[in-house]
């Protein structure tokens, strides 16, 4: 996971004990805008992670692809 990723996740982490926290003593307003703050955080990190694992994997097929062209010479 990229720089980004880390940082959104965490991010999201904090933003989520914070929500039910706020929840807990009823202050409801800053857990609705933490929560939905965290929502946002966790959608970044899972964007992050599928385009890193979509890149590791493009990279992956290319370096087959250029094997199996190496050896057919």
């Amino acid at each position: 996971m990229g720089a980004l990723g880390r940082w959104s996740l965490g991010t999201g982490l904090v933003l989520t004990a914070l929500a039910v926290v706020c929840a807990a003593v009823d202050v409801v307003p800053v857990a609705t805008i933490a929560g939905i703050l965290a929502i946002v955080a966790w959608v970044v990190a899972g964007y992050d992670a599928v385009y890193r694992a979509l890149e590791r994997r493009e990279l992956r097929r290319r370096a087959d692809r250029a094997r199996r062209a190496g050896g057919d010479r």
